[in-house]
């Protein structure tokens, strides 16, 4: 069992899904792929959950809103739930916890009051970055790998985000010319997926893949507004959401062909956050149409996929 601790609603339900082939064809065909739901669960009572990502040892960092502050946490792999915790030099009760590796390596992001600031943590010795840009309002980090190589994104103009990468202790740019841009998540293979947007096309976002040489591919999940891969595995599986203009669903992508949706039951809305090595899933989702952290009960849950062959 994943929490031993959390507050839990126990669910253990098999979804049978159908994968829709697209790229260059727009094809649709039967998946032998299925994803079944392991747990939901909730931090301290009616806390939301805003942020969950996970290892392959299932350790579990994320981040709680309690209404008056925004807190990190982690549960082991045995089950242990950490207390809440802030970055030590966040001022404003901000701090999210945002990624995790093999080695334990926590990032994220917090505020200390003048801007917003990325962090790592290994065990209780926190390190912050801010990415070399003159004149920056936030630097977020999102992901760590286990080479501890980073992605995010930082901001000038809030609301304005563009990519970047820190690669063997390198800075890369990523981002993308005309277009507000975030890095979400990476593996071992330095392999990068994120989120792209052009202010002249209101609303619509649509995802990126970047091979480890460097060559860019769009993502977009069929039929949807909004793509917005957030994590990726070292098998190639991404995952993250897709937003039809009525909710906004989980996806499960392997590139070219392989486009999954998935909905907690009963949920309106559902994100997948991240994905291990293992095909574990972990995510969060709305029983009230929202997806503002404090204006909803967000959940987590963690799902599991399943290959039928």
């Amino acid at each position: 069992m994943f929490f031993s601790i959390l507050v839990r609603m126990k669910k253990r339900i098999h979804v049978s899904l159908f994968a829709c082939l697209f790229f260059a064809g727009f094809s649709v065909a039967k998946s032998e792929i299925t994803i079944q739901l392991i747990d939901t669960f909730r931090y301290k009572g009616e806390d939301a959950v805003i942020t969950v990502q996970m290892n392959d040892s299932n350790m579990i960092v994320g981040s709680i809103g309690s209404g008056t502050a925004i807190e990190g946490f982690y549960v082991s792999a045995d089950g242990r739930v950490s207390a809440p915790f802030h970055e030590p030099e966040d001022t404003v009760n901000y701090t999210i916890a945002s990624g995790i590796n093999n080695h334990r390596v926590l990032c994220g992001y917090y505020g200390d009051g003048v801007s917003i600031k990325g962090f790592v943590r290994m065990g209780e010795r926190y390190v912050s970055f801010v990415a070399p840009v003159q004149g920056l309002s936030a630097t977020h980090i999102y992901s760590i790998n286990d080479a501890d190589n980073f992605v995010g994104s930082y901001d000038i103009y809030l609301r304005s985000p563009k990519a970047f990468a820190v690669i063997d202790g390198v800075y890369m740019y990523l981002g993308i010319p005309g277009a507000v841009s975030e890095a979400r998540g990476i593996n071992n293979l330095n392999q990068i997926v994120g989120d792209y947007s052009y202010h002249t096309i209101e609303n619509f976002y649509y995802g990126f893949f970047r091979d480890t040489d460097g060559s860019l591919m769009n993502v977009v999940f069929p039929g949807a507004q909004r793509t917005k891969p957030m994590a990726i595995n070292d098998a190639g599986f991404m995952v993250g959401s897709w937003d039809d203009g009525v909710a906004t669903h989980g996806c499960l992508i392997q590139l070219p062909s392989t486009f999954i949706s998935y909905d907690v039951p009963g949920a309106a809305n559902t994100m997948f956050t991240g994905i291990n090595n293992n095909g574990t899933i972990c995510g969060i989702y709305w029983d009230a149409r929202q997806l503002h952290p404090r204006r909803g009960p967000s959940r987590g849950f963690i799902a599991q996929i399943q290959n039928d062959k």
